[in-house]
């Protein structure tokens, strides 16, 4: 196995899912109905890909967004309520232990790192104090996809230059970060599983980043599986 770069998630695998959760909550107001509206429409994108919902760009994904949910000035209450939102609260954010040495060490092995996250990244990266370790950062509403869609694996690829084969995505979600890469042809890494869906196994599992460590020094530097 030859590695030449790792693609982290953000939220729920580069900190905890609970702070990520406690992050979202200011979203839920001031209109319930639109955070459902919200989220139904982002699942539909992951599900039918292709009824009409597929974008070539993050302002067209911002433009179907707002007009599936409908309404007058959808477009101008979606960010209020949620990016607005969104990016003072996860100003709060503290990262997992060792996730910096972790990347620290990465970098050391000559590696790559991107982030790719379903959410705008804002300044997540610099509150985590990881920006300046980070060679290539996404948000795959700017390919107008979501994970699991190949898109935005693709176009982190084709951002770095290799061939999905020499990358391992690390990420909290089964069916959005393990069938994703897995469908690219990356290799895949799941923090903390608790259940799994249909479809191919990670590469391997972890539960925090000093085993995280081990595993990639087992699985791509010395050989063992």
């Amino acid at each position: 196995m030859e590695l030449k770069a790792v693609c982290f998630d953000i939220d729920g695998t580069l900190y905890p899912k609970w702070q990520t959760k406690r992050s979202l909550l200011p979203s839920l107001c001031p209109s319930p109905t639109l955070a459902l509206k919200y989220h139904r429409f982002r699942r539909d994108v992951r599900l039918y890909p292709s009824k009409g919902l597929k974008s070539e760009n993050r302002e067209e994904f911002l433009e179907k967004q707002a007009a599936w949910i409908g309404g007058k000035r959808a477009k101008e209450k979606i960010e209020n309520q949620f990016y607005a939102k969104w990016r003072s609260s996860f100003k709060k954010i503290k990262p997992y232990p060792f996730v910096r040495e972790t990347f620290e060490w990465l970098k050391a092995q000559g590696l790559k790192i991107a982030v790719l996250s379903d959410f705008p990244l804002e300044q997540k990266l610099h509150t985590l104090r990881l920006e300046d370790l980070v060679d290539y950062s996404l948000c795959s509403e700017e390919t107008g996809y979501l994970k699991p869609h190949i898109k935005p694996f693709t176009v982190v690829c084709e951002a770095l230059a290799l061939e999905p084969t020499k990358l391992l995505y690390v990420g909290d979600s089964y069916t959005k970060d393990v069938v994703g890469a897995s469908a690219t042809g990356m290799y895949s890494a799941l923090i903390k599983p608790k259940k799994w869906g249909k479809g191919p196994d990670a590469t391997f599992t972890f539960s925090d980043y000093n085993e995280f460590k081990r595993k990639v020094e087992n699985y791509f530097f010395k050989g063992e599986s």
